[in-house]
């Protein structure tokens, strides 16, 4: 007799579907390295994932690993005043859409410039600061120094208040150690220099602020003739950071206060303004006789005659 064995019946495949892993899984440190090589145009919406994403996209490690990664990004803050109430925005973009053959034609074929992309969001606040002039951004911070803009109601302030730009709220800092108003301001070395918007015998006419040990220190004494450029009688004033030297002046003459001997210097009685910097080298305008002056690396000037 012979014995047929049957084969063994083969086996189905069933095609599983792929599982994907949850971006929950990961471990902070990863989550925080994907995240910081994505646009900060997403956030908003990934924000509105979890409680542990919004954590972590306000979180000081994420934009430490952005700045790590170059992955940084210039946003631009808006303050618009009216009748007393300041409001606050910020340029918000539109994420790109992923793109594909037909996208890109249609974009080819489109040859007008559209603000589509583009909008003003409004940072909510209960509390929002007066607007200053004396206006400086460190790191991913905005600060508001001093009294607001110039009105005929306007006050000295010494109050200091930070915008958080990653977070979107306000905080009190240490405030100056004199109220002041429209003062010059100037940021170099992690540290801000703050000049006049006083009266010329209030003191100090100059005080510096460090943003590590969050601490104001006054400035050793100016002398009037300097302390002269910093009040409402003259023209408005301008200030720059040049190699360590903090350049400031208005129509009448051009000081500078250089950071790493704490002394004040007397540079020029032509006017400068217009200031900017190529190559390392910063260019300004004088307007009378009308020619333009250059420093390079904080030296002496240079001219360039018109024409």
């Amino acid at each position: 007799m012979n014995r047929q064995v049957e084969p063994p019946e083969k086996t189905r495949k069933t095609s599983q579907p792929p599982s994907f892993l949850s971006f929950s899984l990961l471990s902070d440190e990863i989550a925080v390295n994907c995240l910081a090589r994505i646009s900060r145009a997403y956030y908003p919406r990934l924000s509105i994932i979890s409680k542990s994403f919004r954590s972590l996209l306000i979180s000081k490690e994420l934009y430490l690993a952005r700045t790590h990664v170059g992955s940084t990004e210039q946003c631009l803050y808006v303050c618009l005043s009216h009748d007393k109430s300041p409001q606050w925005f910020n340029l918000w973009i539109k994420p790109n859409r992923t793109l594909t053959v037909s996208t890109i034609k249609k974009k080819k074929k489109k040859n007008k410039k559209t603000s589509g992309n583009l909008s003003l969001a409004l940072i909510p606040s209960s509390d929002f600061p007066s607007v200053s002039e004396s206006t400086l951004v460190v790191g991913s911070e905005i600060y508001v120094i001093g009294g607001p803009i110039k009105t005929d109601s306007s006050c000295p302030s010494s109050a200091v208040q930070i915008l958080d730009c990653r977070t979107h709220t306000w905080r009190d800092t240490p405030s100056m150690i004199l109220a002041r108003n429209h003062a010059l301001t100037c940021l170099y070395n992690g540290k801000i220099y703050v000049m006049g918007g006083c009266g010329v015998l209030e003191e100090p006419w100059a005080e510096v602020f460090d943003t590590n040990t969050q601490t104001w220190v006054p400035l050793s004494d100016q002398g009037t003739g300097i302390r002269n450029i910093g009040t409402r009688s003259y023209s408005v004033c301008r200030i720059k950071e040049i190699k360590g030297k903090t350049y400031f002046w208005n129509s009448i003459r051009t000081y500078a206060y250089d950071t790493s001997h704490d002394n004040w210097e007397s540079i020029s009685e032509s006017h400068a303004s217009s200031p900017c910097v190529i190559d390392g080298v910063w260019y300004f305008i004088s307007h009378a006789p009308y020619y333009f002056r250059w420093t390079k690396d904080g030296g002496e000037w240079g001219v360039v005659i018109l024409g």
